[in-house]
């Protein structure tokens, strides 16, 4: 018996939820990125083109702040 070789979400997860994980992954991804090149307002307004909900948006800010003291060894 052959696998699929695409990962599929389980059917009892709800598009919501998926549409999520997906949004956060690829800000996580390009977390790095961004930091190296943008100041905190930047950077807001580019985690706005994520299209976040306000708790997301205070998350990803606290990520970015803590990436930027890791990075400046603070």
């Amino acid at each position: 018996m052959a696998k699929d070789k695409h990962w599929r979400p389980p059917k009892d997860v709800s598009p919501e939820i998926i549409e999520k994980r997906r949004k956060e992954r690829r800000f996580r991804d390009q977390l790095e990125l961004i930091a190296e090149y943008l100041d905190e307002d930047s950077f807001v307004q580019a985690a706005k083109e994520f299209d976040p909900d306000p708790d997301e948006l205070r998350e990803w800010i606290m990520l970015f702040r803590a990436y930027v003291r890791e990075k400046r060894g603070l």
